[in-house]
């Protein structure tokens, strides 16, 4: 006669359809089913969807600004068919650009091409469009996710 540890390993340790308990190793339970552990492989999906989402909010708040310094609804129309296409939204303030502008023109009110030629002169062809918030001290860049093998970034 087998004994009770032999006994309990013969045992089928598939549990019922509707039971809960543990899944198995490398398996988690979500609101969304069971995954199996291969939630690494779509690391790079789910960075890629959350930034075109965050790009996507930044646009939106800029609807929602009162007064008439808010960008033309062409122009979100613009940046929002850029960032359908791959670019990512980023928001630079004005003195920042200065600090990049290879030739240091101070501009004393900030203006488009002054905003593109400084950001052209840092970052080239990542660039692909620029234009200012409703604030009027910061700028809406449109720019592709990397330059040069390198993620994008603006200082915050």
């Amino acid at each position: 006669m087998p004994s009770t540890t032999q006994r309990r390993r013969s045992v089928n340790r598939r549990k019922p359809a509707g039971s809960t308990g543990n899944l198995g190793r490398g398996s988690s339970s979500s609101a969304f089913g069971t995954s199996t552990g291969r939630t690494k492989n779509y690391t790079a999906v789910r960075n890629n969807i959350q930034c075109k989402i965050n790009s996507f909010r930044c646009l939106y708040a800029q609807t929602n600004i009162a007064g008439s310094n808010k960008p033309s609804p062409a122009i979100l129309n613009k940046f929002s068919n850029l960032v359908s296409k791959g670019a990512v939204i980023h928001t630079v303030s004005g003195s920042t650009i200065a600090k990049w502008n290879k030739n240091k023109m101070q501009a004393p009110s900030f203006t488009m091409s002054w905003a593109m030629k400084g950001l052209k002169s840092k970052f080239g062809a990542a660039v692909k469009a620029v234009c200012p918030t409703g604030n009027g001290q910061q700028f809406l860049v449109a720019t592709t996710p990397t330059f040069k093998g390198k993620t994008v970034k603006f200082p915050t």
